[in-house]
């Protein structure tokens, strides 16, 4: 019997998708498996400490497959080449057409209507007429083909140069210009830390909403419409509306918490907006931050690009997780971590140089009840104000009627008596940037990616409990 719990024990930790390293698995869907094991896409991740044995790493190169083969287990197509839904390679409509695995080769329509095609060391080359951006995904707009583009990989604008028909995107390709939209992970002015929250609502709310009053600190939510609480019903609009009666921010996560990387245009509108919808007649506005699911698509140009022509000003990403969601409820665990793990390196930051955007969930209890609680007070001592995202990056929250990029005074909602008003400026963080070392996500391991997998996984925890 101990035999058959130990594999079911097996089979359960290398199903969870957020975690990876020696007792979790490995990562799949070509994510990187971070030095503090967790799975994802940023540099946080690929780079530094990064552990090649449990998923691909920046360092690793990944050579085009030689057997026709491609996807899981195979590798890459070679530059040009298509991976079809079955795990072969080749450059018909049934290879780049529907279904094509876009983390493995080219896929046809890589503008609006599909997200994907990577390039550069370990992706290769972007098709012809493509540019490969400094993050390596393969477009034709300026901020594939300007500044950073990787010349190796595909054409690159490159003005001064005589051949300039040479780098020239075709004409019949989208250009997608991105005016406003950028990727978060710290406040742009120090001694400002940004308290989200994310998975919400959730019945800890009210509680979490009373600690916050007491408190005197504004926070952001990042909320789903249909993942922990239905969001259509009366004690989530209860949430929601009080959320923004008492001064909070409310940010999208999607309706469903599902990577949109992997979605086309038109589900990835379905996503935002109908989350939306639900907010325009609980609050009377539109949200124009969003926080990735899984943190995924963290510097993807054309998600950028469409999320930017939605309305969006901006990712709100971060620099801090507090691990809440690790915890799940273990008080002693939690504020032990909390004490070595952020203790210590925010005793070593300097609050006239550093500003933190903070990543919580409200779905657990022990965030609500026990954590914020020794966090606040702490927080405050070392120095910093407490903001909200709007004050964070200096750019609207919510998206203005027919003009969206309309940027706002804003005030600052801290926990001081000396509230102050800045002006919004063209300062709107760094594209690409990964934050700190501790750019980790957690969320991810309390939801599985697809409802098979959630069956499995089931099924597992039921047989355990019955040997």
């Amino acid at each position: 019997m101990n035999y058959i719990k130990g594999i079911v024990i097996a089979l359960l930790t290398s199903t969870v998708a957020a975690r990876c390293g020696p007792g979790y698995g490995s990562c799949g869907n070509r994510l990187c498996c971070s030095k503090y094991g967790y799975c994802g896409t940023a540099s946080a991740y690929c780079g530094e400490g990064c552990q090649p044995e449990y998923g691909i790493c920046e360092h690793t190169l990944v050579s085009p497959t030689t057997q026709g083969r491609c996807g899981i287990g195979y590798g890459n197509c070679p530059s040009g080449y298509c991976c079809s839904k079955h795990g072969y390679c080749g450059t018909s409509e049934e290879h780049c057409g529907t279904g094509c695995q876009t983390g493995y080769g080219f896929c046809h329509g890589s503008g609006l209507n599909s997200i994907g095609g990577r390039c550069g060391d370990h992706f290769g080359k972007c098709p012809e007429g493509y540019c490969c951006s400094k993050y390596g995904y393969c477009g034709t707009s300026n901020k594939y083909c300007g500044t950073g583009c990787q010349e190796s990989f595909g054409i690159c604008d490159t003005s001064s140069s005589s051949s300039s028909s040479s780098t020239t995107p075709p004409s019949s390709l989208p250009t997608n210009e991105v005016l406003d939209f950028k990727y978060y992970h710290e406040c742009k002015d120090p001694k400002q830390w940004a308290l989200t929250f994310e998975d919400g609502p959730y019945h800890f709310d009210m509680d979490l909403l009373d600690l916050l009053s007491k408190k005197n600190v504004k926070a952001t939510f990042f909320i789903n419409g249909n993942k922990t609480m239905n969001i259509n019903s009366s004690q989530a609009k209860d949430i929601i509306k009080r959320m923004d009666d008492e001064g909070h921010i409310i940010g999208s996560h999607t309706w469903s918490h599902t990577d949109l990387v992997n979605l086309d245009f038109d589900r990835i509108k379905m996503e935002m907006t109908q989350l939306e919808n639900v907010l325009q007649d609980y609050i009377g506005k539109k949200p124009a931050f969003v926080r990735l699911p899984y943190t995924i698509g963290d510097g993807h140009e054309e998600l950028s690009d469409i999320l930017d022509k939605l309305g969006y000003n901006g990712a709100c990403m971060w620099n801090v997780n507090t691990m809440d969601n690790e915890t799940k409820g273990d008080i002693d665990f939690a504020l032990g971590f909390f004490d070595s793990y952020l203790g210590n390196m925010l005793e070593t930051a300097n609050p006239s140089t550093s500003s933190f955007i903070a990543l919580n969930h409200d779905i657990q209890e022990v965030t609500a009840m026990k954590n914020l609680q020794i966090i606040i007070p702490y927080i405050k001592s070392l120095g910093y104000r407490f903001v909200t995202m709007d004050v964070c990056t200096g750019m609207s929250a919510y998206q203005d009627g027919s003009n969206p990029k309309v940027n706002k005074n804003v005030t600052y909602h801290n926990s001081l008596d000396t509230p102050s008003s800045v002006n919004s400026m063209n300062s709107y963080g760094t594209v690409g940037n990964d934050g700190v070392t501790f750019d980790l996500e957690a969320a991810g391991a309390i939801q599985s990616y697809s409802t098979g997998l959630f069956l499995i996984i089931s099924i597992l925890f039921s047989i355990f409990y019955l040997i």
